[in-house]
């Protein structure tokens, strides 16, 4: 009795056993699942990302070992196997295999994979492998390479893709009770042993990372196996150190999801087996604290936290917080641990502007975008120097007059220049006969150098000529005042006699004065008495001599300042002791030691700010109206008679208070429910997220109605009185959805199957379900048959439910042709859904 039971539990061993499960992707993006039951390679695939599979399906070939992959941009399987010692290849579609050719007469356990558009294959001969490569999809393969040998005894092997047409391998060997793991790079045909102990190895896997591989191997200690891991982020050329895992199940694939490495494992039982995903590592915490975007000549300086580990830092650039792919430059840099700070050369063909900049910092395990972005401006243009000027002039002396188009520095020949806030610049350079040059040097904020040969040619005169000295041209002057008036005098034909007068109008009117000439000074000079009626603004000055006449301009100001405030306007403020004055002048200026003001009869000191005056006090006040008297006086000496205003003084903010609100809401608004008072309120202003929704005058209570967004909201309520004084109150809250009621009734995009170069574009649709409505937050993500995450995108708070996609990954490079999936996730009022779909791509 007991020899028949065992009988029939040897026969329900072996005829349940299977071995070498394999998991990989079908051409439509499926996971699909390959096992040897047997000698039969069997498979089935699963539409739920592994939860379930369908009735195992034989290939009809029979097989000791076998290795099976897909090649989605082909529309092909390949399918390595070995029968005796003998290694094939088959080649089908649909898992239809009808192409077979020998590979090699003695090996075994052959691997395969795609590298682009090449494929390898490897197996084991005699302890060496073999490796061998096909560019034609399988039809032609080179002579079989010679893995360098060790003199060891192989044991697990496994292939990866590195990019470029090329691959990497690892392997496991073993001599004389040691175990070694080894890293082979098919590229510069290096061979790296990774570790070598007394424990058995009995597994290695490789997989390909975004800037180098993963490779995880396990260990049998004592009566339990033990995983660890080594990363690359420079393409193989380093590794970081050991990294010890804790998997609860036997990994059967790795893969890169864009952002962190998982590894999918088989459940227990018979196949088709339920698959599992794990994160191989724990996400570091979100980087927080400085990050700094800062351009240094044709480079960007990026300033964040150090990282303990050597890291690559993938910058992006974009003209908006968006970083919208096809609108985004991505660049990479390898950046040593500890290193806080870094330089990356900004593109060439980046065109001047206001930019956003963010770093993602990967250190191989996981991949962490620093949690803020900066602005910075580009500006690689240099200064434009424009002359004012003539450039020709029979004068020994020159009024040079010029303007810059942006704050910097000036100089000419080396003597540095003041500029005006308008940009503009004023020099007086002396002249020899002839060309005289003059290098001006103009340096902008941003270390942009320009420099301008200005050239004037000074030509001795030939008739006389006449050039007012004083007044200068900025000088304004008051009719009834007398004037010193001189000018210089060039008479290369000595027509003007010494000591001859010269006739003096102004307007065209003869005034008593004349100016008298001084040879051996060439100066014409003299006191003038500007008429008392004349008009405001540009007057002609005539000189007239026997030889000559000559018109020139001055200014005249006869309008003494004036009050800004009109109907006996109050003039409000909240400082105790400066009360801003409300005068204007349009001539020569405010004259702030010349006015006088006084409060309630008390004196008091007057000073400039800007263009306006206010009046210090003495003494602080209180809250309350003041007279304020002033005689005010603009720079020529023009008197006003004497004005006053009222000067209400309020240091007291609005009362305000807002109802109660909900800390969790389901409504996608809320109404602020308040009331303010202040004798003197101007206004109040609402703000949701730092963005304004209200802005009006309140009376004293008040009740508005503010569209909120999915999560945190946070609404300020702020009332400002007419002195400037402020009181505000926040309001915080989330939005919450209803308990029932799907967020998605489906997803799409068209068109599909998609031509970058032929459509331009394609568009995700985002089709809400009933009650459900905009804004939300929506996410895309688009994944290779490999798992790889090659793009994604954030709409935060969109109003939108249609998004394009040009078929360009992260890094601005089209998609190859094939089939790629796409998630699309929503949140809104507190739940998250999303919806997947296959997109076809063909260029």
């Amino acid at each position: 009795m007991r020899l028949k039971l065992g009988l029939i539990s040897i026969i329900l061993l072996v005829g349940g056993a299977f071995a070498s499960p394999r998991i990989t992707t079908d051409l439509s993006g499926n996971i699909l699942q390959s096992w040897l039951d047997g000698k039969s390679i069997k498979t089935a695939r699963s539409l739920d990302l592994g939860s379930s599979f369908s009735q195992p399906e034989s290939l009809g070939i029979s097989a000791e070992a076998y290795d099976l992959t897909s090649d989605p941009s082909a529309l092909k399987y390949y399918l390595v196997f070995q029968t005796s010692r003998e290694v094939f290849l088959s080649i089908g579609n649909n898992l239809n295999f009808s192409q077979t050719r020998l590979l090699a007469r003695d090996g075994e356990s052959p691997k395969i994979i795609t590298s682009g558009g090449t494929l390898f294959s490897a197996w084991k001969k005699n302890d060496t492998l073999y490796l061998a490569s096909s560019s034609d999809q399988g039809e032609t393969w080179l002579e079989p390479e010679l893995i360098p040998a060790t003199g060891e005894a192989i044991g697990d092997f496994a292939l990866a893709s590195s990019g470029d047409n090329n691959c990497d391998l690892v392997f496991t060997a073993m001599s004389r009770s040691r175990y070694s793991l080894y890293f082979y790079r098919r590229e510069n045909k290096s061979l790296v042993k990774i570790t070598n102990g007394f424990d058995p190895i009995t597994l290695a896997m490789i997989a390909p990372g975004p800037f180098g591989p993963l490779i995880l191997w396990q260990q049998r200690y004592l009566d339990r196996s033990e995983s660890f891991a080594i990363v690359s982020i420079d393409g193989g050329s380093s590794f970081s150190p050991i990294i010890k895992l804790e998997l609860p199940e036997q990994p059967a694939r790795l893969s890169w999801d864009g952002e962190k490495w998982r590894s999918t494992a088989f459940g227990k039982g018979s196949p088709p087996l339920a698959v599992s995903s794990l994160v191989l590592f724990p996400a570091p915490a979100q980087n927080s604290g400085v990050f700094q975007a800062t351009t240094v000549n044709s480079s960007l300086e990026i300033l964040t936290m150090a990282k303990p580990d050597q890291s690559i830092w993938t910058l992006e650039i974009s003209p908006d917080q968006d970083f919208f792919p096809p609108r985004t430059i991505f660049s990479h840099k390898i950046v040593p641990a500890g290193a806080n700070k870094q330089i990356f050369p900004l593109p060439g063909n980046l065109q001047d502007g206001n930019y956003w900049a963010r770093v993602t910092v990967n250190d191989g395990q996981t991949s962490t975008l620093v949690n803020s972005s900066a602005s910075f401006s580009l500006d690689r243009t240099p200064p434009i120097i424009t002359i004012l000027t003539s450039r020709e002039t029979i004068d020994n002396t020159y009024q040079l007059q010029g303007k810059v188009n942006e704050p910097g520095i000036l100089s000419i020949d080396g003597q540095k220049l003041a500029v005006h806030s308008s940009g503009t610049f004023e020099a007086r350079l002396s002249l020899k006969p002839g060309a005289n040059s003059f290098i001006l040097t103009t340096t902008d904020e941003a270390g942009n150098i320009a420099k301008n040969t200005l050239t004037i040619n000074y030509t001795l005169p030939t008739t006389l000529q006449l050039k007012l000295v004083k007044p200068a041209p900025t000088d304004w002057l008051k009719p009834g005042s007398i004037v010193y008036c001189e000018l210089l005098v060039t008479d290369p034909r000595s027509e003007v006699e010494d000591e001859s007068e010269a006739e003096v109008k102004i307007n065209g009117k003869l005034l008593n004065e004349t100016l008298y000439y001084e040879k051996s000074e060439q100066k014409l000079s003299g006191l003038i008495t500007i008429p008392d009626q004349i008009s405001d603004g540009i007057a002609a000055l005539t000189i007239k001599l026997p030889a000559m006449e000559k018109q020139l301009d001055i200014k005249i100001d006869s309008t003494p300042p004036t009050l800004t405030t009109t109907g006996g306007a109050t003039v409000f403020g909240n400082t105790p002791f400066a009360v801003p004055l409300p005068l204007s002048d349009g001539g020569s200026g405010l004259d702030p030691a010349g006015t006088i003001v006084m409060i309630n009869g008390i004196s008091c000191e007057t000073y400039s700010s800007g263009e306006a005056l206010t009046a210090r006090l003495a003494f602080p006040l209180s809250d309350g109206t003041f007279e304020v008297t002033t005689r005010p006086r603009d720079l020529v000496g023009n008197i006003s008679p004497q004005m006053s205003f009222l000067y209400c003084l309020d240091t007291i903010d609005p009362s305000l208070a807002i109802a109660a609100t909900p800390e969790v809401t389901e409504r996608q608004t809320i109404v602020v429910n308040g009331t303010v008072s202040d004798k003197n309120l101007l206004t109040v202003v609402i703000t949701r997220n730092g963005k304004e929704v209200h802005s009006f005058f309140p009376n004293q209570s008040f009740s508005k109605e503010v569209p909120i967004l999915p999560g945190n909201n946070t609404i300020v309520v702020e009332g400002r009185d007419k002195a400037g004084n402020l009181s505000s109150q926040t309001i915080s809250f989330s939005s919450a959805v209803h308990a029932s009621g799907a967020l998605l009734s489906d997803v799409g995009n068209a068109p599909n199957p998609f031509s970058p170069r032929l459509d331009g574009q394609t568009y995700f649709i985002c089709r809400l379900a009933p009650g459900i409505s905009l804004p939300a937050d929506i996410r895309i993500h688009i994944f290779n048959l490999t798992g790889e995450l090659i793009w994604k995108k954030e709409f935060i708070g969109s109003g939108a439910n249609v998004f394009a996609w040009d078929g360009r990954d992260h890094f601005g490079s089209l998609a190859a042709n094939g089939v790629y999936l796409y998630t699309i996730g929503i949140f809104s009022w507190g739940r998250n859904e999303s919806m997947r779909g296959k997109l076809i791509i063909y260029q």
